[in-house]
């Protein structure tokens, strides 16, 4: 996670990680040896694109700032 980005750095991480996912599942496809997996290899490069787009700018809604909440003073 890279924590709370504006929203255009995140659409940006979002369009680099599916070029990145979609690139290398074309080039996968490319190298075998049926042209037939590329649309395969470049439909996988899209599903783990999304899936690590998502975890790269998703952000934990249970995480609290430990300064937020103080804790009462042991004595």
């Amino acid at each position: 996670m890279l924590g709370p980005l504006p929203r255009l750095h995140q659409l940006v991480v979002v369009a680099t990680a599916l070029a990145v996912f979609v690139g290398l599942g074309v080039w996968a496809g490319v190298l075998d040896s049926v042209p037939v997996l590329v649309s395969g290899g470049a439909s996988l490069g899209v599903l783990l694109g999304t899936l690590s787009a998502w975890l790269l700018v998703h952000e934990p809604h249970d995480v609290r700032d430990a300064r937020a909440h103080p804790r009462p003073r042991r004595r």
